[in-house]
């Protein structure tokens, strides 16, 4: 891999205006594309960055492709309306070792590229996966590179392993001494078609070399068992005929086969065909393993940013429940009930998760209620009420930015001041927050909703509060015993609480028992 930096581009930029940016960069390219080979992947990476895949290749060729691309860019000058300039650049090789994955690559040509501008600029350097290393002199081929295949970048190609498949002795005894001839060891030969896939499928090959007349089972019936199975459906395959039909090759092609050898095969025909087969079977390995490994990277990531999302919410939510709860532990708990319930409900792992996740923010407008009132051990008066009452409004501004609310209650309103929040999960904190403390019957508060005008979540945390107040011990009071605790939410079916979600609590009695006991004080 190669990591290619223009030098000085910002100073180009700044100084004579992005036009001569413009043609700098469009001078680099062209330098890359005649200095690389048509299988190479060249991407720009950044305002004035490159980098370069160049799948089988070795050491010293990447060297020489660095050198080469280094060269042609020093040679040239850069004319614009404003001054005629020289342009340089400094690039990073690196090459991939057993082992690495695509970022560790990445790291290292950019380790490299930074060493040698360090260096002084317009340089080629080295990172062997110890140290980096000033590449100097190699030898590099003066005319210009011809895209394509050629003898000197394919050397690796040979280590590949070559299947032969054909019921003629004769032709497969021609074949296996002309790859031999080419530098080909791994060479595996059967003629009999019945046991042809059964090889193939043992021993994964990296190409096959396939007949298409044979006896018993022809060669396209091999091809379909090929392309039909997960495992062998990529292995790349060159079709041995003599025939020169059209449908025939027509149809092999639509079967999947990657190319054609006419019979009587010749040796530099045959040995051309199967490189350039494995050049390109090898381009496309190194790309799909580099998207599994992208993969892979994009889901530790998004693991990660979930673990810290989950992190910062419990934050928060223990910021307001700590003044009154000195554990912490009630947000967690109210999660992890209302999380029972809903799963208990039908909703799915995803909206269990984000439930859960912003059920533990009910709480959060609780951070404007003066702790005087909210650790009074005695009753509260009609004011101090209000004051503890306003905590659902004020959550609700806290997680929205503090955007104000219409005082009519009603289903729709409430849709509309959460698209205000741009993320899922605190709209749904926001609505949490909003409607936990309203009542089935109407009676509850800051809008009095009453049955379906409550959305569900609200309705599911509403049971999940009060079953974790009730059973849990506060400034004003013990905890009651769970009988006690379970009596109070089936008292409250049909008036507090819905019905439907009362009884999905209680089919879940154990799994809420198990939770208490788990999120204990």
């Amino acid at each position: 891999m190669l990591l290619i930096d223009i030098d000085h581009f910002k100073k180009v930029n700044d100084k004579l205006g992005h036009q001569a940016g413009d043609v700098a960069l469009q001078q680099v390219a062209s330098a890359i594309g005649r200095a690389t080979r048509q299988m190479d992947l060249v991407c720009r990476v950044g305002g004035e960055e490159f980098a370069v895949i160049l799948p089988v290749t070795r050491t010293c060729q990447s060297n020489q492709t660095a050198e080469r691309i280094r060269e042609l860019i020093e040679n040239t000058s850069i004319q614009t309306d404003a001054a005629t300039f020289q342009l340089t650049v400094s690039i990073g090789v690196a090459n991939a070792m057993k082992g690495d994955d695509a970022n560790l690559l990445f790291r290292r040509a950019d380790t490299a590229l930074y060493s040698g501008k360090q260096r002084g600029r317009n340089c080629s350097t080295l990172h062997d996966g110890a140290k980096c290393t000033a590449i100097e002199g190699v030898r590099i081929n003066q005319t210009e590179h011809e895209p394509g295949f050629n003898d000197s970048s394919d050397t690796n190609v040979t280590a590949s392993s070559v299947m032969i498949i054909d019921d003629e002795p004769s032709t497969v005894a021609v074949v296996k001494k002309f790859l031999s001839l080419g530098g080909f060891e791994r060479l595996a030969t059967e003629t009999d078609s019945t046991k042809a896939f059964e090889r193939i499928y043992r021993e994964n090959p990296d190409l096959v070399l396939l007949d298409i007349r044979m006896p018993n089972i022809d060669g396209l019936a091999v091809l379909k068992q090929i392309r039909a199975d997960d495992q062998t459906q990529n292995i790349p395959v060159l079709i041995l005929t003599a025939s020169s039909k059209t449908d025939t090759k027509v149809e092999a092609l639509n079967l999947g086969a990657n190319d054609f050898l006419q019979k009587p095969v010749n040796s530099s025909e045959l040995l051309a065909r199967v490189r350039n087969t494995l050049l390109a079977k090898a381009h496309v390995d190194l790309l799909s393993g580099y998207s599994q490994r992208l993969e892979h990277e994009v889901q530790l990531r998004t693991t990660e940013l979930m673990a810290s999302r989950r992190e910062a919410i419990q934050c928060l939510a223990r910021a307001a429940e700590i003044r009154d709860d000195h554990t912490g532990q009630h947000v967690l708990r109210v999660g992890r009930y209302a999380a029972i319930i809903a799963e208990e409900l039908g909703f799915t792992p995803e909206q269990i998760i984000e439930f859960e996740h912003a059920a533990q923010l009910h709480d959060v407008g609780k951070i404007g209620v003066p702790d005087a009132i909210l650790n009074k051990p005695d009753r509260l008066t009609p004011q101090e009420f209000e004051a503890v009452k306003d905590h659902c409004r004020a959550g609700s501004r806290i997680i929205r930015d503090d955007v104000r609310l219409e005082t009519e209650a009603s289903r729709t309103q409430i849709g509309d001041f959460l698209d205000e929040c741009s993320s899922p999960v605190m709209r749904l904190a926001a609505l949490v927050a909003e409607t936990h403390h309203e009542k089935w019957d109407g009676t509850g508060y800051p809008r009095g909703l009453s049955r379906e005008e409550i959305p569900i979540e609200g309705r599911i945390t509403a049971v999940a509060d009060v079953f974790d107040a009730v059973s849990t011990s506060r400034p004003y009071k013990k905890a009651f015993p769970l009988d006690q605790c379970f009596q109070i939410i089936a008292d409250g079916r049909g008036t507090h609480f819905d019905p439907t979600i009362v009884d999905a609590f209680f089919r879940r009695h154990e799994h809420i028992i198990a939770a208490f006991h788990e999120y204990a004080d």
